[in-house]
């Protein structure tokens, strides 16, 4: 495998991306389930609220913030794989070449 130099003797970091493809399909398939389980919770709470409105135990201005986090869970679950992760990159392994 060719690894690059710098004429300076300054460390050079890559991705060996044989090793990151398991970690990054295992973080894509959790991050498919942490939004499909928050879209569940949301689903489940607006459900609950809406029930307590029309038993006259609840006001419109909670289930209008319900409806707004359901439409957010669902958002965050149907964006690309690359939107999701973003927040994932610095945590993905590096491995050190000198």
């Amino acid at each position: 495998m060719y690894i690059p130099s710098n004429q300076l003797d300054e460390k050079i970091y890559c991705y060996d991306v044989n090793s990151l493809y398991p970690s990054v399909m295992i973080n894509k398939l959790r991050a498919r389930a942490i939004s499909r389980q928050a879209r569940d919770f949301a689903e489940a709470a607006l459900e609950a609220e809406q029930q307590k409105l029309e038993s006259g135990k609840s006001t419109t201005f909670v289930v209008l913030e319900l409806q707004t986090k359901l439409t957010r869970a669902r958002s965050v679950e149907i964006q690309p794989w690359p939107i999701i992760t973003n927040h994932w990159e610095p945590l993905l392994p590096r491995r050190k070449h000198t």
